[in-house]
């Protein structure tokens, strides 16, 4: 498996962080000052140290797999 947190050092502080484990869906990209995304700045050094993650789901805590158990929150 590839470690990426060199790459994307701001994403894996944060996740290192988190007080569980957790599994996400989401995408790592660079927000300009006016919130606008540049996918294209992840391919440079300095966009990636700038890049943070955008997360749409949270498919898992810890050992709980909402995947598994249907959990749907309105």
């Amino acid at each position: 498996m590839t470690d990426y947190k060199p790459a994307f050092g701001r994403i894996g502080e944060a996740v290192a962080a988190l007080p569980l484990d957790v599994l996400v869906d989401g995408e790592a990209v660079v927000l300009h000052a006016d919130g606008h995304s540049d996918f294209g700045a992840l391919r440079t050094r300095a966009g990636g140290a700038d890049a943070v993650m955008v997360v749409f789901d949270v498919l898992a805590v810890t050992a709980l797999y909402f995947l598994a158990v249907g959990v749907s929150i309105a």
